[in-house]
């Protein structure tokens, strides 16, 4: 979302330049400073396209991370059954969005923004459900 606010104004820029230009607003500039800049490969020369990208799989990779927490976390007897079950829901909404993100990326590489966003859109709404179980 961040890197489409700025399309118009960054278009021509790259690189260190256009991460700068992209993290100006971010609540948390630092952060996202680090995130995209944290491709070797691609980071250097990133478009915007490739700064979406980048942050596609940092999420991705997160999401990789609460799967396998939630999924240790279930198995735990010493947590009440409730907080046990919202655990599984979210490990469910979580294998989701992670496959969704994936969708996302591949729908960019292809230059369907449409479906790109459609895919967002769901691995979103999967992360809130988590969130809320």
């Amino acid at each position: 979302a961040i890197v489409l606010l700025h399309q118009t104004t960054a278009q021509e820029t790259r690189g260190k330049e256009l991460i700068q230009k992209v993290c100006t607003t971010a609540p948390n500039r630092n952060l996202c400073v680090d995130v995209l800049s944290s491709d070797p490969s691609r980071s250097p020369d990133a478009d915007l396209k490739d700064l979406a990208i980048i942050s596609l799989r940092v999420a991705a990779k997160n999401a990789s991370g609460m799967l396998t927490d939630a999924k240790r976390l279930i198995n735990n007897a010493n947590l009440n059954p409730d907080i046990q079950q919202g655990l599984a829901d979210c490990k469910e909404t979580i294998l989701d969005a992670e496959s969704q993100l994936e969708d996302t990326i591949a729908a960019l590489l292809v230059d369907s923004n449409s479906d790109a966003q459609v895919w967002l859109r769901a691995a979103l709404a999967a992360i809130d459900t988590c969130d809320a179980s």
